[in-house]
């Protein structure tokens, strides 16, 4: 079309100079070879034109059947591409409409001519996983490191993930640990070392782990801080399984200064102390916390304690009762310990006062056994019965 539209233009161009110069073409006479070709300018130019036009026309001609084969090969190439990434597409879209088998047909069917091949084979990889074809889902990881050499990162976390969704994380942990040596710090690989760890209770591994990413964008601040306080609690808890003192008192000395005014942490511990036998420790560890703030588990602790000196306890808790006022805990807990002072009036005084202003189980068992070391079974019998009545309508523990 450009060469038909040339020559026309020289025809054209032709045409109006012969206009002009009509009286006077002009002359030329040409001889080659013994060939004498004579003619005047206007013929001479526009010859000249056209066999330039012409030569342009022979040399596309040539040029595109000698790259016809490339062209048609590309266009070929190209329409495999197209076809690769709808067929791509149309896997992905099915995997989430959770028609697993379809999806992983069309994943893999065109997957070597995708120009990211690699993420087929991750997304055939969980289609097979959802259909529990363990041994295609594994070759299909291998293909995806095949054809993503040297980037094994990405495939990795998903055969982590799918081992975790599957609930395999010895496996899982196999696979982080590796990931862990390519990507020591990788965001997605600690937070998954997280869930590893959580899962089976490693929280010795844990807490390192949480210590390393402390202040990192790997975990929220609120979900950091849970985890790193059921470490502590976790550990504690294990410390004292044996009531070994030493061991329970170098788990404490292991819990960060941060957490160590914890209220979780300051009765996890005192109770510990008490199981390994150290009321007094576990007293003081009470009185402390409770000269910084109201806590009314830990009030109810320090009344299972047994201190050297239980009158002394006794004035400790109303020490309490006049700075934080006559709270039903702290009333129960007088009330336990003036029966076992055997301080009868004031140990009726306070369980009293503490059920009008809460009504349990263990404050109406108290009651009772106050009625039975003075004397009065009837009045047992009836506390007994209330308490019972009061812990099976609340699902309450009853009271030893």
């Amino acid at each position: 079309m450009v060469v038909l539209l040339l020559i026309l233009a020289a025809f054209a161009v032709a045409a109006i100079g012969a206009v002009f110069i009509r009286e006077d073409a002009g002359y030329v006479l040409v001889n080659v070879g013994g060939y004498v070709v004579e003619t005047n300018a206007i013929v001479l130019v526009v010859g000249v034109v056209l066999l330039f036009l012409l030569a342009g026309l022979a040399f596309r001609t040539i040029r595109g059947t000698v790259q016809a084969p490339r062209k048609v090969s590309q266009a070929l190439a190209r329409r495999k591409r197209d076809k690769a990434r709808e067929s791509f597409l149309d896997g992905i879209g099915k995997l989430y409409e959770a028609r697993l088998q379809e999806a992983e047909v069309d994943l893999v069917r065109r997957a070597a001519h995708h120009d990211h091949a690699y993420l087929n084979y991750l997304a055939a990889a969980e289609a097979a996983d959802g259909v529990a074809a363990a041994d295609r889902r594994d070759h299909y990881l291998q293909l995806a490191i095949d054809a993503n050499p040297g980037h094994e990162v990405p495939v990795l976390l998903k055969q982590a993930d799918l081992q975790l969704a599957g609930g395999r994380h010895a496996e899982a942990l196999a696979t982080l640990t590796r990931l862990e040596e390519l990507e020591p710090h990788h965001p997605g690989v600690q937070r998954r070392l997280v869930s590893v760890y959580e899962a089976t209770q490693e929280w010795e591994a844990l807490r390192e782990l949480l210590q390393k990413v402390e202040g990192s964008t790997v975990l929220p601040a609120p979900r950091w801080d849970a985890l790193m306080l059921q470490c502590q609690l976790q550990m504690l808890e294990a410390a004292g399984k044996h009531h070994a003192l030493d061991s329970l008192k170098a788990a404490w000395s292991s819990v960060p200064k941060a957490f160590r005014s914890r209220a979780e942490l300051v009765r996890a511990y005192a109770r510990q102390l008490a199981a390994a036998g150290a009321d007094s420790e576990a007293i003081a560890m009470v009185d402390a916390a409770l000269k910084t703030g109201w806590d009314a588990d830990l009030v109810l602790l320090y009344g299972d304690l047994r201190a050297a000196d239980p009158v002394s306890q006794l004035a400790k808790v109303e020490q309490w009762i006049k700075r934080y006022e006559e709270k039903p805990e702290l009333l129960f807990v007088a009330g336990r310990l003036c029966l076992r002072n055997r301080l009868w009036g004031r140990a009726r005084s306070y369980l009293e006062s503490s059920l009008d202003k809460r009504s349990s189980p263990d404050t109406y068992f108290a009651l009772a056994r106050l009625n039975e070391e003075t004397q009065e079974p009837g009045k047992a019998m009836e506390f007994y019965r209330r308490g019972l009545e009061l812990a099976l309508a609340t699902d309450s523990p009853t009271p030893d």
